[in-house]
């Protein structure tokens, strides 16, 4: 169950700041939210939606759906679906419709309908609901274009197929196994399907064969127990298996090679990565996100990408505390929009968005400083003023940050009304970003002593 994943307290302050050129904030949700999903959709902007808040003692399950414009940096809200979902699995469609699979409406209800999202007219529509119930499951579409589900808490070795030309749903084989939640899916270059781990077969894979509709299992078992994983094919036809939700496994990173059926150990993780999802880059390589290392804030390795070359992990500094359960995608600009999560479990999600640029390398003082506005004093103690000129009466949007990504501020200023309170926060390192109806105009770190 992905909500089990980690609780840390937190002991430290910021008292600096330095960040990597190659990640900067991007516009946040209007909600926070982990658990969730993002899709590219065919016009280039990114859909987010379901999740939850991640607040264990008042927990508030997302039926909202938010599209980022990728030209502007900024969210804006699109139609909700029918159901609160949060653990489901989406696939974009051939005609670039979006399916979300399931579900659960709270901790531990899973919900067997599914619904789809239309790109052009910005609204959800039910259609087939499967037959068993699951979240925490997994999905992927096939050659066909039919969309396979299986996997989920309390789904046995059930599997089903839609078929997006009739809108149904029907049962497929059974998996050898038992997974249970926090499996994979991958499509291999062939066409099968590879699924690995679960909660329920954390060491062990097998793969499906759509022309057959079977599937059968892989001898040879995995290195690490494999649970809130991630894997990803990559160009060379291998898949990628990286990190775990379980102890020991969390730095585990292997190959899988078709060609043979065989698991092979690759390179580690520089830091523990469960429920954090990878992304192949236009070069070959990979990138993962992630919480980094807690008690190490100014060396957080938040960012990791692999070379597939040479089979090693490799991080620039930041001291920017990552998060897990969020949402990846790499744009048609061959950046990567990295989307909300949660940093410590039931503690609450984020709303704080991340570009990653993998063609900007190097270390610098600051994120992007965008200097149209600059904040003073900064250092600050009880106000802070943000020179806003050349802005006029116009109104814009504030948003704060803390070392964390969570927002503790946020408000409509202009050149007028440009004085911000900050009496309530914590001493420490805080980033704030200007937004008006053009996309982010400035975005700077303030110092409160």
């Amino acid at each position: 169950m992905k909500r089990i994943l980690l609780t840390v307290s937190l002991l430290f302050a910021l008292t600096g700041s330095i960040y990597s050129q190659s990640l900067t904030f991007t516009g946040s949700l209007q909600e926070a939210r982990w658990l969730h999903e993002s899709v590219l959709l065919d016009n280039g902007n990114v859909l987010a939606f379901g999740g939850d808040n991640g607040d264990l003692l008042n927990l508030v399950v997302h039926s909202s759906a938010q599209i980022y414009n990728v030209s502007t940096g900024v969210w804006s809200t699109t139609g909700s679906m029918n159901e609160v979902r949060s653990e489901l699995a989406s696939v974009k469609l051939a005609n670039g419709n979006i399916l979300a699979i399931g579900g659960d409406a709270s901790s531990v209800d899973p919900i067997a309908s599914c619904e789809i999202y239309d790109a052009v007219a910005g609204t959800w529509s039910y259609t087939d609901s499967m037959s068993q119930p699951r979240y925490d499951h997994a999905a992927i579409m096939l050659d066909n274009g039919k969309v396979l589900a299986a996997g989920g808490h309390g789904s046995g070795v059930s599997a089903e197929l839609y078929d997006p030309a009739l809108g149904t749903w029907s049962v497929a084989g059974d998996m050898t196994t038992t997974r249970g939640g926090g499996l994979s899916l991958t499509k291999l270059a062939d066409g099968r399907i590879l699924a690995t781990g679960g909660s329920d077969s954390q060491i062990t894979a097998e793969i499906y064969d759509p022309n057959t509709d079977t599937w059968s299992d892989i001898v040879d078992v995995m290195s690490a127990a494999r649970e809130n994983h991630h894997t990803l094919l990559l160009n060379n036809g291998q898949v990628l298996v990286t990190g775990s939700s379980t102890i020991n496994s969390q730095n585990a990173v292997e190959l899988f090679d078709p060609s043979n059926d065989s698991f092979t150990d690759s390179g580690d993780l520089q830091q523990n990565r469960g429920s954090c999802p990878t992304v192949l880059l236009n070069n070959g390589n990979v990138l993962i996100f992630g919480l980094g290392n807690f008690f190490d804030p100014f060396n957080t390795q938040c960012v990791e990408t692999y070379n597939t070359s040479t089979g090693t992990w490799s991080s620039p500094i930041y001291n920017l505390v990552g998060t897990q359960g969020y949402t990846i995608n790499r744009l048609n600009d061959g950046r990567v929009l990295l989307v909300a999560g949660s940093f410590t479990t039931g503690n609450g999600a984020s709303a704080t968005c991340w570009i990653a640029d993998p063609s900007v390398t190097g270390i610098e003082t600051g994120i992007s400083d965008q200097s149209s506005v600059k904040a003073y004093p900064n250092p600050a103690t009880n106000h802070v003023n943000i020179d806003l000129t050349g802005f006029g009466k116009t109104e814009v949007q504030l948003t704060v940050v803390d070392a964390l990504g969570k927002q503790v501020v946020t408000q409509s200023i202009n050149a007028q009304h440009n004085v911000i309170n900050i009496e309530t926060l914590k001493p420490g390192v805080y980033h704030y970003t200007i937004t008006n109806s053009e996309g982010v105009v400035g975005s700077e770190d303030i110092v409160v002593r």
